[in-house]
C-alpha cells in the first residue's frame, strides 16, 4: 500500500472514531451507548501510522480522549435530559468529547501536511 492510501485509510478509521464517539457521547439510549467498541482503534492505527512516526504522538492523544470519553460516559443520562443539558458542562462526556474534537483537528492537520510532502 502506498503512503498517500495509508493516509486516507488512517483518515477514515480516525474519522469513524471521532463520529463513534460523538453518538457515544450525546446518546441517551443504553443499546447506543453498548454498541459503540473502540478495542481495536489502537492497534490498527498503529499499524497504519508505522510510515509516520509524526503521527503517532497525535494518534496517542485521540486514544486518551477515547479512553476519558468511556470512562466519563459510564453513568448514561436520562432519556429526558434536556439537549441544553446534553450539549453543556453538565454532560461530562460533552467536554471530553470537545477535546477529542481539538485532538482530531490536531491530527487531521498533520495528515494535510504530511499529504502535501507525498504528493
Amino acid at each position: 500500500m502506498d503512503k498517500s492510501n495509508a493516509l486516507k485509510d488512517l483518515t477514515k478509521i480516525v474519522a469513524v472514531a471521532v463520529k463513534q464517539a460523538e453518538m457515544f457521547a450525546y446518546t441517551t439510549a443504553p443499546t447506543i451507548r453498548n454498541s459503540i467498541e473502540w478495542s481495536g482503534f489502537r492497534t490498527l492505527t498503529n499499524k497504519l501510522a508505522a510510515p509516520f512516526p509524526t503521527l503517532r504522538p497525535a494518534l496517542a492523544r485521540l486514544v486518551i480522549c477515547l479512553d476519558a470519553l468511556h470512562t466519563d460516559g459510564l453513568p448514561l443520562l436520562p432519556r429526558d435530559t434536556p439537549s441544553r443539558e446534553l450539549f453543556s458542562a453538565s454532560n461530562p462526556c460533552h467536554l471530553r468529547f470537545r477535546q477529542l474534537q481539538e485532538e482530531h483537528s490536531r491530527f487531521a492537520s498533520e495528515v494535510d501536511r504530511l499529504l502535501w510532502k507525498i504528493v
